[in-house]
């Protein structure tokens, strides 16, 4: 699971080595405590509102999850009801790029049946501030309940130039 963080974390901030024209044309800052509220604003929703509805509403147009497929988030969620009882979830870690466009949130995700479930989703921030999940992942049921966190971890990136090597992504 830490592995899987590490990869997606990496993937998520590559974006702080991007030359000037790929930087959005406002200046984001790096602000953690705003993806803990996008975050726990996307958890209240699914309560308010329903699970899927929640995803749909609060997801990037490039969005993908597992299901546990890597599979395209819109044609998943597609006319996807809700399930009656929405889970529970909570991060416990954020982790944002240095220049605030990129970010991911880790945490445990509590199911009806009180099974509890690690989760990670990879967060973008738009260029009115707002952050759309971009890759949202949770892990098999874990083997015991972890206890809650006092707080929730925050780190930011430190990007002191390009990267060391060059970044490539395989083809689908």
């Amino acid at each position: 699971m830490r592995l899987l963080f590490a990869c997606l974390l990496a993937a998520a901030l590559a974006g702080c080595a991007a030359g000037p024209e790929t930087r959005p044309e406002r200046q984001l800052a790096a602000n953690p405590s705003s993806l803990v509220a996008a975050e726990i604003g996307f958890a209240r929703l699914a309560a308010e509102k329903g699970l899927w509805t929640a995803f749909r509403e609060t997801m990037h147009p490039d969005a993908e999850m597992f299901t546990p497929r890597r599979v395209r988030a819109a044609e998943f969620l597609k006319n996807r009801a809700d399930p009656p009882l929405a889970p529970r979830w909570a991060a416990y870690a954020v982790v944002v790029s240095c220049d605030g466009s990129a970010g991911a949130t880790r945490g445990v995700i509590t199911g009806a049946d009180g099974s509890q479930r690690a989760f990670i989703t990879v967060w973008a921030r738009q260029r009115d501030g707002n952050w759309r999940w971009l890759l949202d992942y949770s892990d098999a049921p874990l083997a015991s309940n972890p206890p809650a966190p006092g707080m929730i971890s925050s780190r930011t990136a430190i990007c002191t130039g390009g990267p060391g090597l060059p970044i490539t992504a395989p083809s689908e």
